[in-house]
């Protein structure tokens, strides 16, 4: 055991050295993932800063390529491909987060931002950064991506659970407990990350709301990574439940309130970054405190929701406010648009590097 252990260490550092930027290649058949489980990176934080505690890129292992010969026999199409794509620049790295979002593959699409992020932050040296630069097409990237999600996503159980459950009939109704009650498990995880997805009424454009009832949506996404390599997720939303037929219209917009499984949701933007622990903490306890509160049109819907877990989790974004028939507030149609302007403040002090955007198209 102690051989093997010594043996594991002398290969991360050899592959370290000769490859540095965190080298994704998906092994021989027998190879399979591993998640590293309690090395973490810490930014630059002030201290002064109470949501600054903790915040950390989580240092993920990612697939490692340990085969020297290419012409050996892969029985998988997808793997003899990837065995191809020796090196994985920042750049590269954050496009291959962003298409992992896109296919709803939230674990994922974080892990490998967090991997862009800490190649931008250490690869230092030149002659490493010039192998990390080697050029990868999004055609290359898109093969990898059913691979990579299923890989990732299947490393844990309770979120399949939770999905498969709800898989056949779809927004299915969530109480608090739901969603909260997985997270404490006692355990400190590895990395905490929250996404906040919006659905504009329409793409690319401020309007509050198209046809008769498209109002848009906000919903997010939350994310704890254990230090066994599995994670926990609950992607959901705050909506209204509805006591009579104009409840939540504007001529009645207030009432009883609920959240949704969302996690199979659309979304036209979407807005992400990891957490500290306590920041986490602090959602979770919004997220108890909204489901005592009722849904107002106007002054608490779900775009209301997901800004203030925005606010928790450091980030403020600008002009959300629009207006409708009878009623005016905060709306999917503008802070989408603002998204897509560019309109997001870092108020953490990590700076704006630490924000992962991007949109479901190009």
């Amino acid at each position: 055991m102690i051989f093997i252990n010594k043996w594991r260490v002398l290969f991360r550092w050899e592959g370290y050295i000769k490859e540095v930027a965190f080298v994704l290649l998906l092994c021989c058949c027998s190879t399979t993932y591993a998640q590293e489980t309690d090395s973490t990176l810490m930014l630059p934080v002030d201290s002064a800063d109470v949501f600054q505690d903790s915040i950390a890129f989580p240092e993920f292992e990612m697939p490692i390529y340990t085969v020297e010969d290419d012409s050996t026999y892969c029985n998988d199409a997808t793997e003899r491909h990837a065995r191809r794509l020796r090196f994985l620049s920042p750049k590269a790295s954050y496009r291959l987060a962003v298409m992992l979002a896109r296919v709803k593959a939230y674990a994922a699409s974080l892990k490998y931002f967090s991997l862009s992020r800490r190649m931008q932050l250490q690869a230092t040296d030149t002659a490493a950064m010039a192998h990390a630069g080697v050029p990868v097409t999004d055609s290359m990237l898109q093969k990898l991506i059913p691979y990579l999600a299923d890989s990732i996503e299947d490393s844990q159980s309770d979120t399949l659970l939770l999905q498969n459950r709800m898989a056949k009939k779809g927004g299915t109704r969530l109480r608090s407990a739901d969603i909260t009650a997985p997270f404490r498990d006692g355990e400190a995880g590895i990395g905490y990350g929250v996404l906040l997805h919006i659905k504009q009424p329409v793409p690319g454009n401020r309007k509050s709301y198209a046809l008769f009832n498209n109002v848009g949506h906000m919903f997010i996404t939350l994310v704890k990574f254990e230090g066994d390599g599995s994670h926990v997720s609950r992607t959901f939303g705050f909506y209204p439940d509805k006591e009579n037929l104009l409840s939540a219209t504007p001529l009645q917009p207030l009432t009883a309130s609920m959240f949704l499984n969302d996690a199979d949701h659309s979304w036209d933007e979407l807005v992400a970054r990891f957490i500290s622990r306590r920041q986490f903490r602090l959602i979770l306890r919004k997220i108890k405190q909204y489901s005592r509160e009722r849904y107002h049109l106007n002054k608490n819907n779900c775009t209301d929701f997901g800004l203030s877990v925005a606010s928790i989790a450091g980030l403020k974004i600008q002009e959300t406010r629009g207006s409708w028939p009878l009623g005016k507030g905060n709306d999917p149609g503008d802070t989408g648009q603002s998204i897509l302007e560019g309109k997001v403040l870092d108020m953490s002090g990590q700076g704006k590097g630490s924000i992962f955007m991007c949109t479901i198209k190009d």
